[in-house]
C-alpha cells in the first residue's frame, strides 16, 4: 500500500513495504480466478495494500469480468489518475470510516449522532459533474446516514445490507 492507514491496519501493526517478488504476479491472479471459477465463485474484491499499484489492475478486472467472475476493489483512491478514471463507471462505498470517522454517538435519549465532513460532499459533487454512478452501501439502518445520502443526492443509497458485494 501507498499508505499507512487504519483500514488496512486497525491495530497500528504496520507492515514493512514488500518486496515485487512477494507480490502475487498476473499469472499467478489468472490461476487463483480459473480456480474461483471452477469452484462457482462469483465474485470478487480486488484490495491490496492498493490495488492501483498494480499496472495490471483493469486487465485482471476485465479477465474475471469476462470469464462471469464480478469484480469490485477497495482502494484509497489516491493513485486515479484521470486515464484510470476514465475506465471506472461507478463509485460505491460504505459509510461508516468513509463517510464518517466511524465513530456512532447516542445522546441521552438514545438519538444517533453522527459527524459527516463537507469535504466529501464536494468530492461527492464532482463526481457526479463527471458522470460517475455515485452510491452508498451501509450494514446500518440509521435515519442520519439516510438523510446525508439524500443530501448529498447520491444515485443510490442501500442500508441494512448484510452482503454487501450482492
Amino acid at each position: 500500500c501507498n499508505l499507512r492507514c487504519i483500514y488496512c491496519n486497525p491495530k497500528g501493526n504496520y507492515n514493512p513495504r514488500l518486496n515485487h517478488h512477494d507480490i502475487l504476479s498476473y499469472e499467478e491472479i489468472l490461476h487463483i480466478v480459473k480456480i474461483f471459477i471452477k469452484m462457482g465463485i462469483k465474485k470478487i474484491r480486488i484490495t491490496g495494500g492498493e490495488p492501483f499499484l498494480r499496472k495490471d489492475l483493469f486487465e485482471l478486472a476485465e479477465y474475471a469480468n469476462e470469464c462471469g467472475v464480478k469484480p469490485t476493489l477497495s482502494t484509497n483512491g489516491t493513485l486515479i489518475t484521470k486515464e484510470k478514471a476514465k475506465k471506472i463507471k461507478a463509485i460505491v462505498f460504505d459509510v461508516d470510516g468513509v463517510l464518517t470517522d466511524g465513530g456512532i454517538i447516542y445522546d441521552n435519549s438514545g438519538m444517533e449522532i453522527k459527524r459527516f465532513n463537507v469535504k466529501d460532499g464536494q468530492i461527492i459533487s464532482h463526481l457526479k459533474r463527471f458522470g460517475f454512478v455515485v452510491g452508498a452501501i451501509t450494514g446500518r439502518e440509521s435515519d442520519v446516514v439516510k438523510n446525508r445520502c439524500i443530501e448529498l443526492k447520491l444515485d443510490f443509497h442501500k442500508h441494512g445490507v448484510k452482503d454487501k458485494l450482492v
